[in-house]
């Protein structure tokens, strides 16, 4: 019988325990890695990588409103011999508001989101081709509207791991200008495309 009143009180603890993690009135504060991609062949390199650091609040159980702050940097050199290159850098910054509602009472919460972010976009480019020799600068934004579908493991009531199936809706607008004679370009770019992101957060409160 002792056992037996034990065990309940395990279970009862336990169930508290994971139905608190995402109370209404916690804090979380977390990142996530979405790209993270290195190639290097004969005469081509390329590395890129996405982090978005974030803070939300539990306005009510199981529901979050944050903020994220979107990371991305993307380069590429290729050198196809001692005369001609092409050298390719950006960096973009921004924010992205989101919401995010956790479902279920077990230490493994599927949720779903959905976020907009807005990215300013600086870069350079370096090439030397069979149109001759040339350098640019580029700017530009990015805008995205993501729906999300993911999965938190609790460690414990105050650390998650994540795993998120994101679908981007990105709206793309660059300018850039060249050196010398070859003026500039404006490049206005509607793209589709599935990813993954994998991150932890921490949860904050009582």
């Amino acid at each position: 019988m002792k056992n037996a009143q034990i065990l309940v009180l395990l279970i009862f603890c336990s169930f508290s325990i994971a139905n608190a993690q995402t109370e209404k009135g916690r804090w979380t504060v977390g990142a996530q890695v979405g790209t993270l991609t290195f190639q290097s062949k004969s005469n081509f390199k390329s590395f890129a990588a996405s982090l978005r650091p974030s803070a939300g609040y539990f306005v009510t159980n199981g529901l979050i409103l944050g903020m994220g702050i979107p990371i991305t940097i993307n380069n590429q050199k290729s050198d196809f011999d001692n005369y001609r290159y092409n050298h390719f850098s950006t960096k973009a910054i921004g924010l992205a508001p989101f919401v995010r509602y956790f479902l279920g009472r077990s230490q493994w919460k599927p949720y779903v989101g959905l976020s907009y972010s807005y990215q300013k976009i600086s870069g350079t480019i370096k090439n030397d081709d069979t149109i001759g020799l040339y350098e640019g600068t580029t700017k530009g934004h990015t805008t995205a509207l993501v729906p999300s579908l993911g999965i938190a493991c609790f460690v414990n009531r105050s650390l998650a791991l994540t795993l998120e199936a994101d679908y981007n809706i990105n709206h793309q607008k660059q300018h850039t200008d060249y050196t010398a004679l070859f003026g500039s370009s404006d490049s206005d770019i509607d793209t589709r495309s599935l990813s993954l992101a994998i991150g932890f957060q921490l949860f904050l409160g009582k």
